[in-house]
């Protein structure tokens, strides 16, 4: 029974077993509802509209850390380059694992001044990484005569 002044949370055992309040005749309390829809709606603008499933832990921005070796050998293929020892660069960059964004954008760079086709899907390997912006630079540079 209700009576006038009760308060609808006085019996919170009775919420625990049945969350159709005493004092609601048969309908559900509407407050809670609409406060857990709110935090639904409010979780949803947490996020940054990419799938749980394809965010990673570093940020868009950020590429791995390349080892102390895998940094000389960058730094000596890059210095073949700019002496003119393109061919001698590209063999340095071989040794290096492709999976690594910077490895590709320098060896699309050197195959680029080469001269070579290869360079192009290099360059597109870079898109939706963290080297991006290069990448595009780079396909700006092929299409410049």
């Amino acid at each position: 029974m209700c009576w006038p002044g009760q308060d609808l949370w006085q019996s919170a055992a009775h919420w625990a077993v049945d969350p159709v309040l005493p004092c609601t005749k048969g309908r559900i309390a509407m407050k809670p509802v609409i406060i857990l829809f709110g935090l639904l709606l409010l979780g949803g603008c947490a996020s940054d509209g990419r799938p749980l499933w394809t965010q990673t832990t570093a940020q868009p921005g950020q590429c791995p850390k390349l080892t102390s070796d895998q940094e000389f050998s960058l730094n000596l293929a890059q210095n073949m380059a700019d002496e003119g020892r393109l061919h001698a660069s590209l063999a340095n960059l071989e040794s290096l694992p492709d999976s690594l964004g910077e490895v590709r954008l320098r060896k699309a760079r050197v195959l680029r001044l080469l001269g070579s086709n290869e360079a192009e899907p290099l360059y597109r390997s870079l898109l939706g990484t963290c080297r991006a912006a290069e990448g595009e630079h780079g396909f700006g540079q092929l299409a410049a005569p």
